[in-house]
């Protein structure tokens, strides 16, 4: 779903960032990077994948032979493999990976590195890069790369905006499934999975999962009283008259998301949810309203927390008021008090300031928001008033 010129170019985007910073090569560990860079979509384990991306010279991975069909057959983009055969092997990966460095030509070359080794994930032991390679000199270069994905192509642009239907729908959905006694666990996954089979059916065999497992759709909700806990975990709790859900959801194109959250009320709504419910909203309007091209991140967040002190809310804001949005749900920058970060068109966030108050409910709208060259575009249009979103 990413054209092999996208591709290119952020390659060709690496590789002038490492010439700039006086290196020859980049070696990352990451697979959320050798998704970005080269379209290889696998779920890490044990085994220790590693892109290298030369200066000069074609893309090359070290990979477990397990993967070697996948990558031979769905990554163009990378020209040479080192098969190893398992973990933690005869020969560990890590050594294998310095004699394909050595055999590069990289030996003692200066490298950009995500990390100095595989993480420490499903049980992986093993040496770090510098220890198996002493001789070159590593530069960790994650602040490079963050960097690169904070400016958005006008493809990855239209992957956010292609999930918006899906994400609407899964909203309609979850409406439909929402009554009292039906637990939130239930509803939740009987929407996304009969939205995931909507979107397949309109997409059949062009669509493609980005790692092992894929849900088409995925999203669900919470409800009642946890909805005050910005990040509460699901339960078969049934659902009573008068709560508050906080619903979420949608797809996931070649890894790209457009973030949807709405607050919903299964009625009657009280006067004190509604009231927090008109303030959440206009809070998040001032947040639209202060995302323009020039504006540090911070002055957003402060805007935000500025209107909320003068309306007596500022003790029920628990978090920032947006994150970097795009190829991961959540990435830099942040539209946090703390970050300096300069707002610049092409970027994309989601807008989500929420109020959560102890015993009663949290409120958070999420909507996906593009910087343009006059402001801010919002992305993801489900209605966002009261009426529309009482159950």
């Amino acid at each position: 779903m990413i054209s092999q010129t996208e591709f290119e170019r952020r390659l060709n985007a690496v590789r002038g960032q490492l010439q700039a910073r006086g290196l020859e090569a980049l070696v990352q560990f990451s697979a959320v990077y050798n998704l970005y860079l080269s379209g290889f979509a696998h779920s890490p384990t044990e085994r220790p994948i590693v892109l290298i991306v030369p200066v000069e010279g074609e893309v090359s991975m070290l990979i477990p032979l397990l993967e070697e069909d996948h990558v031979r057959e769905r990554v163009p983009i990378v020209k040479e493999l080192r098969i190893y055969r398992e973990y933690p092997g005869q020969l560990h990966p890590m050594a294998q990976l310095a004699d394909f460095l050595r055999e590069l030509g990289l030996e003692s070359a200066r490298l950009g590195i995500d990390s100095d080794g595989h993480g420490s994930i499903y049980g992986y032991r093993g040496p770090a890069l510098s220890e198996v390679l002493p001789e070159a000199t590593l530069v960790n270069v994650r602040d490079m790369l963050e960097r690169l994905r904070v400016i958005k192509s006008e493809e990855e642009i239209n992957l956010v905006r292609s999930c918006v239907p899906w994400g609407n729908r899964l909203m309609e959905i979850i409406r439909e499934q929402v009554k009292p006694g039906v637990s939130e666990l239930e509803a939740s996954l009987r929407a996304f999975t009969e939205a995931s089979a909507e979107l397949l059916h309109e997409m059949g065999e062009a669509y493609r999962g980005y790692d092992n497992g894929s849900i088409p759709v995925l999203g669900g909700f919470v409800a009642g009283p946890k909805t005050a806990l910005p990040h509460p975990i699901d339960d078969g709790r049934a659902l009573q008259s008068g709560d508050v859900l906080i619903a979420w959801g949608g797809p996931r194109f070649a890894g790209y998301h457009a973030e949807l959250e709405r607050t919903m009320i299964l009625g009657p709504v009280s006067e004190r949810q509604r009231e927090l419910f008109k303030i959440m909203v206009a809070m998040q309007q001032v947040a639209f309203e202060a995302i323009k091209p020039g504006v540090p991140c911070s002055q957003v967040d402060h805007a935000v927390l500025d209107f909320a002190k003068r309306h007596n809310v500022l003790q029920l804001t628990r978090h920032h008021s947006g994150h970097g949005l795009g190829f991961q749900i959540h990435e830099a920058p942040f539209l946090d008090s703390g970050d300096t970060t300069v707002l610049e068109p092409g970027m994309m966030f989601s807008c989500e300031p929420g109020l959560y108050e102890l015993g009663l409910a949290g409120f958070r709208h999420s909507d996906s928001v593009l910087v343009t060259e006059t402001g801010a575009e919002l992305i993801t249009n489900y209605p966002r008033d009261l009426e529309s979103l009482i159950i």
